[in-house]
């Protein structure tokens, strides 16, 4: 069901854009198109996706406005999209649990990302290669965003599509792709680096940046994270040299700690991700200890730095709401197509 409806949505935003043909048409279609179709394929945390659908669609109005004498024709798509994304989400807040096409194409997706843990879905079961099974889904049906970051189950983790290549615009409200966690997975898949076995058994070498900087940096080489981080590296190393003042010296990799303000598991906990350097990195709690301060959007991090990482299964924090923009995480089934 969710294809077919994405792909009219698409359709009818994309054709009432052309017809305004304004210079914002394209920003309008993106960022209805984008911001809608959250709302389509996600089930769990449906009203605020909604939600971030409108402020991302009322930034495109005010900047329409200004720059186009049509603005009454792009407010009327603006609108009738919200208006339709609105309809979708009713449906979707009516609904008891995930679809079992919905768990199926989820299984999919985790079992080509990590074929050396899972085996397969079954009957909405996530089954490991050890025989282990567990639930996609927890059959709960909506979850304000702190349950969701406190409670995910499987399913939760794919509540906000991850956009690949470079980001155009601050991420939506609450719009944190791979920020969602459902925590016995990850520590099943990568072990508890409390351990003291941890590091002797799951840690490799990284030769970061080796003819710019030649540091020897570790990370997890479970799912061959450390093959694919020196892909990562030997990309960057190409770049001109103005880059690597963003990369060295980085600041960390495996960090057996819980999320700052948090009880969560860091994913630098299990080693699947690391922090480029301090330099030019912007987080979301700096200056707002609490948390309790609205994120303001900030970035300095170049696009091409994001592309080499996402090319080999990392996903990057500057593409979150509450944005950490050093931070980038192994998380190939976030960026299948």
């Amino acid at each position: 069901m969710h294809a077919p409806m994405t792909s009219g949505l698409k359709q009818m935003i994309g054709a009432r854009a052309r017809r305004i043909a304004t210079p914002d048409a394209s920003d309008i279609t993106r960022d209805a198109t984008a911001g809608l179709a959250g709302i389509v394929t996600g089930r769990t945390n449906a009203l605020g996706q909604a939600t971030a659908a409108g402020h991302r669609l009322s930034r495109s109005v005010r900047q329409t406005r200004w720059g186009s004498g049509r603005s009454a024709g792009v407010l009327h798509t603006v609108v009738a999209a919200f208006v339709a994304g609105l309809a979708m989400t009713t449906a979707a807040l009516s609904a008891t649990k995930a679809t079992p096409q919905r768990l199926s194409e989820i299984g999919q997706r985790l079992v080509a990302a990590y074929p050396d843990h899972l085996a397969g879905i079954e009957d909405g079961l996530l089954v490991w290669k050890d025989g282990t099974k567990m639930p996609l889904d927890d059959g709960v049906a909506t979850k304000d965003f702190e349950t969701l970051l406190n409670s995910a189950d499987i399913e939760d983790q794919f509540y906000a599509p991850y956009a690949k290549g470079r980001a155009v615009t601050p991420p939506g409200l609450n719009m944190d792709p791979g920020r969602v966690r459902h925590e016995p997975f990850f520590r099943k898949m990568y072990g508890d680096c409390d351990d003291p076995r941890y590091l002797a058994e799951t840690m490799a070498d990284v030769i970061w940046l080796p003819t710019r900087v030649g540091a020897k940096i570790k990370i997890s080489k479970i799912n061959g994270i450390a093959g694919q981080l020196q892909k990562v590296s030997d990309e960057l190393d190409k770049l001109d040299a103005t880059f690597v003042d963003f990369l060295h010296p980085i600041a960390g990799t495996l960090s057996c700690r819980t999320i700052a303000g948090t009880d969560r598991r860091s994913m630098h906990g299990y080693a699947a991700a690391i922090d480029i350097s301090i330099k030019h990195a912007h987080y979301w709690r700096w200056g707002n200890e609490d948390g309790k301060k609205k994120p303001v959007y900030k970035n300095s991090v170049p696009m091409e730095i994001v592309e080499i990482f996402e090319r080999h299964g990392f996903i990057w924090g500057g593409k979150w709401y509450h944005y950490d923009t050093m931070h980038f995480e192994y998380r190939p089934e976030l960026l299948a197509d």
